[in-house]
């Protein structure tokens, strides 16, 4: 019995170093060095050829989508409880939306939303789904916290009082009004892209915040960039801006209730992506 918890432990304690070593080299993807970290995988693969993790890092790094899709597969179903596996996952809808494989795309969220209902890319994955192929009708209620692509809301109004015995009863009740509609202009609806530019409009009294971290003239530049932010799992989004009368696009990261709240997050959004954040309201 001794000798199986040992046993056990020395698993574990391995696992979790090799995962270490993979978020090391995934950052070091992220941050530009990713033929450094290509040039070291052979002896990771040699050292753990069953680990997740280093399978996920291999799959990261196969430029050919349609390689790394059965690599992320395999990851799902050979080992659901991994940690890497609802990254995996949600690699693998990215991958068919892209694509626009509407089938597989959909079919892939929804087993997304079945086995890993609370992952943080399950966002992500949506918006994916939602922006290349449309969301199946399951998810037509879907909602999105994280603005990654902005969602229209609708605000209702107040209701009306019920009218008086002498006053006319055929008065039209009053509608809800929708707001915040994302409109795109007839070239940025006619590409696919994961990550859609919006112009947010939110009230004074739902005020938030986000963190700037750069800005581009061109809309590509700025999806670019939120691509490398993906990777170093910080939630990213563009958000179109108008400066001096030509359009800008800003890369934004996170989204706070308060002020005070993007300014604790400044420090470990500087560390993450190498670049220096300031305070916006969205």
């Amino acid at each position: 019995m001794l000798a199986l918890a040992m046993v056990v432990l020395v698993s574990t304690t391995q696992a979790q170093t090799t995962d270490n070593i993979v978020r090391s080299k995934l950052r070091q993807v992220a941050l530009g060095n990713a033929s450094d970290v290509r040039a070291e995988l052979p002896d990771l693969v040699r050292t753990y050829p069953n680990d997740a993790g280093v399978q996920f890092l291999s799959a990261t790094l196969t430029a050919d989508g349609v390689k790394a899709l059965p690599m992320f597969v395999r990851i799902v179903r050979e080992n659901p409880q991994s940690i890497w596996a609802d990254d995996a996952q949600w690699r693998v809808v990215q991958i068919y939306g892209l694509r626009k494989d509407t089938a597989n795309a959909r079919s892939e969220l929804q087993n997304f939303r079945r086995n890993y209902p609370t992952s943080e890319f399950l966002l992500f994955a949506a918006e994916i789904v939602k922006s290349t192929v449309g969301l199946p009708p399951s998810f037509t209620t879907y909602r999105n916290p994280i603005v990654v692509a902005s969602t229209a809301r609708t605000i209702p109004t107040s209701t009306a009082p019920k009218p008086k015995a002498d006053e006319p009863k055929n008065q039209a009740p009053t509608s809800q009004v929708p707001s915040n509609q994302v409109s795109t202009s007839p070239a940025q609806s006619s590409q696919a892209s994961p990550i859609q530019v919006a112009k947010t409009e939110t009230p004074a009294a739902e005020e938030r915040y986000t963190l700037q971290v750069g800005i581009y003239s061109s809309r590509e530049s700025a999806i670019a960039d939120v691509q490398k932010l993906l990777k170093a799992r910080l939630r990213s989004d563009v958000i179109e801006k108008n400066a001096e009368g030509s359009a800008r696009f800003a890369v934004t990261v996170g989204n706070y209730s308060s002020r005070e709240a993007a300014e604790q997050a400044k420090a470990l959004v500087q560390k993450a992506c190498t670049c220096v954040p300031f305070v916006v309201a969205k």
